[in-house]
């Protein structure tokens, strides 16, 4: 059933002209919300069991589905689309998480392992923790995507660096995109504000731009060294070998 949701999903996006290139087939499929903050959530295992859950206020034995068998199931359904979207997995809500569900992955079915950062202090980043997922990503031979995130402005260009150098992502995704300027909040992690008049631009926009606006795609991280305990530096050449962009963050 969710593999025939995904197919007839894929199907209707496309009838509408909009074809994606990566899927992920679960947002934080190792999340459950708490019960003072209830939110939708679809919980995948790496392989399908149980796990102890607590309800009312006791100790349940919960059966949940396994994200291996529903990655079999879904790529089957898909296999005859044309074009067929790459599928990125697990897209875990930390990136500690990753190596739980890899073991059970197919990897023939995976073209880039995600992960988000939630959970992560930027003022306290558990850089060991993301060389070992960058160390996985080099054994699996499989790009790593950051497809998740939100922070202000000094924590996005802290976790950007972070998931960037030390985690050796290839991507970095704040959410959101755009929020809406009239929420109680202003929507301070967007991107974008916007409302009836126009837009405005938040920090974390400014922090993203930072890598952005002297980089191109197809630029590739080179190494890149400081002695200051607090300055983050990173350096990206172009293809062409005729120029070089240091980015550097004051953290």
């Amino acid at each position: 059933g969710f593999a025939a949701h995904w197919r007839a999903s894929l199907q209707a996006h496309a009838a509408a002209g909009i074809v994606p290139d990566f899927i992920g087939l679960q947002n934080n499929p190792d999340s459950v919300p708490p019960d003072t903050d209830a939110l939708e959530a679809c919980r995948f295992l790496p392989t399908e069991g149980t796990a102890t859950v607590t309800i009312d206020g006791a100790s349940v034995e919960a059966a949940y589905p396994g994200f291996d068998q529903a990655l079999t199931a879904v790529v089957a359904a898909i296999a005859d689309l044309d074009p067929v979207p790459r599928i990125l997995a697990p897209e875990t809500t930390g990136f500690g998480s990753v190596a739980e569900y890899l073991p059970h992955l197919d990897l023939a079915s995976v073209d880039a392992l995600a992960f988000h950062l939630y959970g992560t202090d930027p003022a306290d980043v558990d850089v060991d923790g993301l060389r070992d997922l960058a160390a996985l990503g080099q054994t699996s031979d499989r790009p790593l995507l950051q497809t998740e995130m939100q922070s202000d402005g000094l924590g996005t260009a802290v976790l950007a660096h972070h998931a960037l150098v030390d985690g050796g992502a290839t991507a970095y995704l704040q959410n959101d995109l755009v929020g809406a300027a009239t929420a109680p909040d202003g929507s301070p992690l967007a991107l974008v504000a916007i409302d009836a008049e126009g837009f405005t631009i938040r920090d974390p926009y400014h922090s993203l731009r930072h890598w952005a606006r002297f980089t191109e795609p197809g630029w590739v991280r080179v190494a890149a060294d400081d002695e200051a305990d607090d300055l983050l530096a990173s350096a990206w050449l172009a293809p062409t070998d005729d120029a070089l962009t240091v980015v550097l963050v004051n953290s």
